[in-house]
């Protein structure tokens, strides 16, 4: 597919790069992505029309630039290039699909995209934890560049300074988590002789204890208990609260439902209740 060319000063150009770039992506988004996304588009094109470079000779430096220079609106930085490194991908793959694409996340870091490969194709990972694995390399080696660090020189210092930034309010199995995949990373770096593989020993794990969080449900025999101890308090406020308890766990309500009930839900001639929601009549 011939891409189109953005960098004449007139607008048709900017119109015909959008029209191509709507019909290549009709059927494989949603509308209401390509709606958003073509203002991001058109914003890029007149950048590069302005400065009468084709979109085929975009490069690195030429997204950066833009990025740093364009207008943006009261949002999050990172959500910001998010958003528009999304529509520039989409439109460099239609258009210039031999062009680098820089502004793809995956690739911001050399390291990071022979290590996709490595954990897809060797380790054998789900793509989910392949995309959690890699956000979070991409996260350590963003640490590492603002210190001025490099990957091949990094000490069980560094490492216990970077595990030292991670919020206190981190749980233990969540610093298990992360430390897991940062792990992944450094057992791909020393299998590649990057860094040494000490580095990788001396990363430990805390230790995380068996019902340590709070459960997510409770058993049948915590829920019976429950509601005993509701059913004997005979005053106003513990009846309610047992009525509450007994149409979550017998009838499988949900809170909004409850809430929202009232008096004349109830049907009294055949013995039932009326819900509003998706449980529909009890």
């Amino acid at each position: 597919m011939s891409g189109p060319t953005a960098g004449s000063s007139d607008a048709a150009g900017v119109a015909s790069a959008l029209a191509t770039l709507r019909q290549a992506l009709a059927g494989k988004y949603t509308y209401s992505h390509v709606r958003d996304m073509l203002p991001r588009v058109r914003r890029f094109l007149e950048y590069l029309s302005a400065r009468n470079l084709p979109i085929q000779q975009v490069q690195t430096g030429d997204i950066a630039e833009y990025l740093r220079t364009a207008p943006r609106r009261r949002l999050n930085r990172r959500l910001w290039d998010q958003r528009q490194t999304t529509a520039i991908n989409h439109l460099l793959r239609t258009a210039a699909p031999d062009a680098p694409h820089v502004a793809d996340p995956n690739l911001a870091h050399p390291i990071v995209a022979p290590y996709l490969r490595w954990l897809r194709d060797i380790a054998g990972l789900s793509a989910v934890t392949v995309r959690a694995n890699c956000a979070a390399a991409r996260r350590f080696l963003r640490w590492c560049s603002g210190r001025e660090l490099a990957v091949e020189s990094l000490t069980v210092e560094d490492l216990d300074a970077y595990v030292a930034s991670w919020p206190a309010t981190l749980r233990r199995s969540s610093r298990a988590q992360l430390i897991g995949r940062l792990r992944a990373l450094l057992r791909y770096l020393a299998a590649e002789d990057v860094v040494p593989r000490k580095l990788l020993l001396a990363l430990k794990r805390p230790i995380v204890y068996a019902m340590e969080s709070v459960p997510a449900a409770l058993d049948a025999s915590q829920v019976a208990q429950v509601c005993s101890a509701t059913k004997r308090d005979a005053t106003p406020q513990g009846r309610r609260d047992n009525a509450i308890l007994l149409m979550l766990a017998a009838y499988g309500c949900r809170p909004g439902e409850i809430a929202a009930f009232r008096l004349e839900h109830i049907d009294w001639r055949n013995d039932g209740v009326w819900m509003t929601g998706p449980t529909a009549h009890v």
